[in-house]
């Protein structure tokens, strides 16, 4: 059986009811609960909702027994759950009513500070929808990594390439990665009596999407190159100038990464493509000879990546939002 009790304070607030249950009344009395509930919340102005028909608040009190015998006390006010606190049933029967009083003191001041929120958002003009806009543009999500790489390739006709790479780009969060590299290559051309050395400046564009499974990264892209190519024979014509021209070429990689330290990593990328100009070889007999078609090669090299784990982190995070998405059944996304 429920017992209602009401008081009615002289300010803030209309109305106080407290409502025992049956299991409660043997830990409380009833008096002395209504009582010292009544005096803690009788100067706490708790206002009116402001969507409201302007009606003055009306608290509402429940205090019950848990199963594990302590006492629960719960805050309503028309209809709405505000709250609710614990209250050891140790000591005497005062004390647990002076207990029962400071939550509802509590419970009654958080309410208020709700309320207060609310009217002040309220009071607020609203703002146009030209003023919620974001700003023009789009936020890029990914860091800045610098690489350094020992390059190495070859094309069929005895022409062979090597030489370091700098290059740096971004590494986006999903896995996508756009870099600009500058290389230079030496090589040779070898000839039955002759040798005919190459020069070979690079300037190249990669894009590849990598994929990460804890510390390793595994994935493929593409290199666009366009380069300034000298030729020099060193025989003992000395008199012989050097022979400027142009070479390009496209390829596609595979590429492995490792971790090297806190702040680095190793990476392996093996390529093939094509060589898109011919490459004119001048030759002792004043003849030209022609070198192109399939570009074969690779490189080994070291990358400065420092917000690998970040990246690695926030796309793991975006993965397993959309998974729990996918999995949720429409009862839960309601």
């Amino acid at each position: 059986m429920a017992v209602w009790l009401a008081a009615r304070p002289a300010v803030a607030v209309s109305e106080v009811v407290v409502e025992v249950t049956a299991q409660a009344e043997r830990f409380v009395s009833m008096r002395l609960t209504r009582r010292l509930i009544g005096l803690e919340v009788s100067d706490i102005d708790v206002p009116p909702t402001p969507d409201g028909d302007g009606a003055p608040t009306a608290l509402f009190f429940r205090v019950l027994e848990l199963p594990d015998g302590d006492l629960r006390i719960e805050l309503w006010e028309r209809g709405v759950f505000y709250g609710a606190r614990r209250v050891s049933t140790d000591g005497t029967g005062p004390l647990r009513a002076r207990r029962i009083g400071l939550v509802a003191g509590v419970l009654a001041r958080r309410l208020r500070r709700i309320r207060l929120a609310e009217l002040l958002l309220a009071s607020q003009p609203e703002t146009p929808p030209e003023a919620v806009r974001p700003p023009p543009g789009f936020p890029i999500f990914g860091s800045l990594a610098l690489s350094t790489r020992a390059l190495g390739a070859a094309v069929p006709g005895d022409l062979w390439l090597a030489g370091p790479q700098i290059a740096g780009g971004l590494r986006f969060d999903s896995g996508v990665q756009l870099e600009l590299g500058l290389a230079w290559l030496a090589g040779r051309v070898d000839e039955p009596g002759d040798e005919t050395h190459l020069s070979w400046y690079e300037l190249s564009l990669t894009s590849r999407k990598t994929f990460s499974r804890g510390e390793w990264d595994f994935g493929f892209g593409a290199t666009a190159a366009l380069a300034s190519v000298r030729w020099t024979r060193p025989r003992f014509d000395e008199l012989a100038p050097p022979t400027d021209t142009w070479g390009a070429r496209t390829t596609a990689h595979l590429v492995l990464e490792g971790p090297l330290g806190r702040r680095a990593r190793w990476s392996l990328a093996p390529e093939i493509g094509a060589s898109l100009h011919p490459l004119k070889v001048p030759r002792g007999d004043g003849f030209d000879r022609e070198l192109g078609g399939l570009w074969v090669g690779g490189s080994v090299g070291i990358a400065l990546d420092p917000l690998r784990r970040a990246r690695v982190a926030s796309r793991e995070s975006a993965e397993a939002a959309e998974a729990r998405e996918t999995a949720a059944t429409p009862e839960q996304k309601r």
